[in-house]
């Protein structure tokens, strides 16, 4: 379902389905982000079910809210621009060594984003304490080098 709303924002936007990096895009956050899911169902149920769960919920805090909404339009605004600027405006061009380079940032980036689920299983999408399931610092793994191991991942990501 995912993968539907990024083609529609990347695709729409564009007035094309003929992008080839679009389409590359896609099928890579689509695999890589099933094999994930597919690791967290045979592993982790629960923290699958967490990050699953709706990025809004009723003991959020009012700045988590905030914030998130903020995060999601400019994270679907991106998406619109990118299609926008590849398909009508052709404002930006870049080449085929900082493309290959960003296509490499994304496994690099879901990589992260793996160590991170397989070393701490309370890694919400939301902010907030799991006491009913345990939960603690984590101090292994990715978290021996960087706090917020799926943020330095995005960095990657965004690239």
């Amino acid at each position: 379902m995912w993968a539907a709303v990024l083609a529609l924002l990347l695709f729409g936007a564009a007035g094309t389905i003929a992008w080839p990096s679009a389409w590359a895009f896609l099928i890579e956050v689509t695999v890589l982000g099933l094999a994930i899911s597919f690791w967290l169902l045979e592993h982790d149920l629960d923290l699958l079910e967490e990050r699953l769960a709706p990025l809004f919920q009723r003991n959020q805090k009012i700045w988590d809210r905030v914030l998130l909404s903020v995060l999601v339009l400019l994270w679907i605004s991106w998406f619109v621009v990118m299609g926008v600027d590849v398909g009508r405006f052709h404002f930006s061009r870049f080449p085929i060594w900082l493309r290959t380079a960003g296509a490499i940032g994304i496994p690099l980036s879901l990589y992260l984003t793996y160590l991170t689920s397989r070393e701490n299983s309370f890694a919400a999408p939301v902010v907030k304490l799991q006491t009913e399931r345990g939960h603690k610092t984590v101090r292994t793994g990715p978290y021996r080098y960087v706090r917020h191991p799926m943020y330095a991942g995005a960095l990657l990501f965004f690239f």
